[in-house]
């Protein structure tokens, strides 16, 4: 059953989210916030966007999602925090960076888009919001006004400032305009650092322009009655005429092979999407369309399968796949998806060797790693479950559940310290500090001759 999208009021997400966030969180009125402290509230605004929206949990995405991110960020001078990735499930045309390098995509964005490029350039964009520590900007101008002003302006925008409404008659103060000032300041500053980073990795920075036209002409999801002054990405003629100018002096630079992977990926990302979120009917529709055309025949059944898979008609789901390979034999979408299905149909063997198979092209993908453990935990395989959920945590790409499953395997093998310490990272990741504790604290326990082992786990209390 596809998850629903859901609605909120037509606003910015950004605002909605992180003003209120705010106003219960105690900011010292000072100099801007330490990264330690926009480090903490990193965690705890991803914990409010994780319960307030439909976030994406599947790591083939995930992992698309973050590798393009970090690949992006290495062209950045100074790196405050690592990036956090996701996609949210949402119609809305729209992407914002929270505190502490937490960057989020809706889904309604990427399907406007036709190439990596353009999501590069929201990516870059973001980035460099992060980059530039404007939010910690935006927090400190926020000091100097009222809370009370500040959420009586969301309250306007969300119910609608009728003309003579209390809302409207107040008009804005010198520290709101100063703040909006601020705003349009800190736009132009990530237009020219997503050129540059954009250009130094190797991608067209011509997908800057694509998107801007893209989210001028839908007003990046927000209603008329929003205020302009509360758009998260106010998007004007100034603007894109400043991002034609800087293509102008644009010389395309050799390929970069890496550039060429998150292309050759993009329209599998974007078909797994459509084919897992959208009405099943529609997206059927839409890649049975592509296959009379004679368009991308390999997405097309690529996009076919993973609708199969998600109706668990497996014997189908692998024959689409399969025709996917015909073509391109060494997709890597293809070949973990193609093992997932044999995982799910409980044909183990014929997964291993899929999954295999797709390790000897890339023998760090984390979600096939992440399947290739899982699989083996099907099996009662729990020591070589154990020893390749380590390699991906090694790798630094986990997920909530890698930590999850990986507590489950240790469990298996009544090696409890490990099972609970893992199980405690899972539910601190998750902002569930009480699960958390309990589940350290049982760790603690079992760990009282391994002295190693009680240094992670208190280590893990600290942070």
């Amino acid at each position: 059953m596809k998850k629903r999208a859901i609605q909120i009021p037509r606003i910015g997400a950004f605002f909605i989210i992180f003003v209120f966030f705010l106003l219960g969180t105690a900011i010292e009125a000072s100099a801007l916030i330490s990264i330690e402290e926009e480090t903490k509230m990193g965690r705890e605004f991803s914990v409010a966007v994780r319960n307030r929206f439909d976030v994406v949990q599947d790591d083939f995405v995930t992992q698309y999602l973050n590798d393009l991110g970090q690949y992006l960020n290495q062209s950045v001078d100074t790196q405050y925090f690592p990036l956090h990735l996701s996609f949210i499930n949402d119609n809305t045309l729209n992407g914002f960076a929270g505190p502490g390098g937490h960057i989020y995509i809706f889904t309604g964005l990427l399907d406007t888009m036709d190439e990596a490029d353009e999501l590069s350039a929201v990516l870059c964009h973001e980035i460099a919001h992060v980059s530039s520590r404007h939010l910690a900007q935006r927090i400190e101008l926020s000091k100097k006004m009222s809370w009370v002003a500040l959420a009586g302006m969301l309250v306007g925008a969300i119910i609608g400032n009728k003309p003579g409404s209390a809302v409207s008659a107040v008009g804005l103060s010198v520290p709101v305009q100063a703040i909006l000032n601020n705003t349009r300041e800190n736009e132009r500053d990530a237009d020219q650092l997503s050129y540059k980073y954009m250009t130094h990795s190797g991608f067209d920075p011509g997908g800057i322009l694509v998107v801007l036209k893209n989210l001028s002409r839908g007003n990046y999801g927000m209603g008329a009655q929003v205020p302009p002054y509360l758009l998260t990405h106010p998007v004007g003629s100034e603007r894109i005429a400043n991002i034609e100018i800087m293509l102008k002096g644009f010389h395309p630079k050799p390929k970069k092979p890496e550039v060429t992977a998150f292309r050759k990926a993009f329209p599998f990302i974007k078909a797994f999407l459509r084919a897992k979120y959208q009405k099943s009917e529609d997206a059927e529709r839409w890649f049975k369309q592509d296959l009379a055309k004679g368009m991308n025949s390999e997405v097309a059944y690529f996009g076919l399968g993973i609708l199969a898979k998600e109706h668990a008609e497996y014997d189908k789901a692998i024959s689409f796949f399969q025709k996917a390979l015909e073509t391109l034999p060494k997709s890597m979408p293809a070949l973990r998806n193609l093992g997932e299905a044999y995982l799910l149909k409980g044909d183990y063997e014929p997964a291993l060797r899929i999954m295999n198979r797709a390790l000897e092209i890339d023998k760090q993908d984390a979600s096939t790693l992440l399947l290739l453990a899982n699989t083996y935990q099907y099996m009662e395989k729990f020591q070589k479950a154990t020893d390749t959920y380590e390699k991906i945590i090694a790798l630094d790409k986990a997920n909530d559940d890698t930590y999850y499953q990986t507590g489950l395997a240790y469990g298996r093998q009544d090696k409890l310290g490990l099972a609970h310490y893992y199980f405690g990272i899972h539910f601190k990741r998750r902002g569930e500090p009480d699960k958390a504790k309990f589940h350290f604290d049982k760790a603690l326990g079992f760990a009282k001759d391994d002295p190693v082992l009680r240094n992670r786990i208190e280590n893990a209390m600290k942070e």
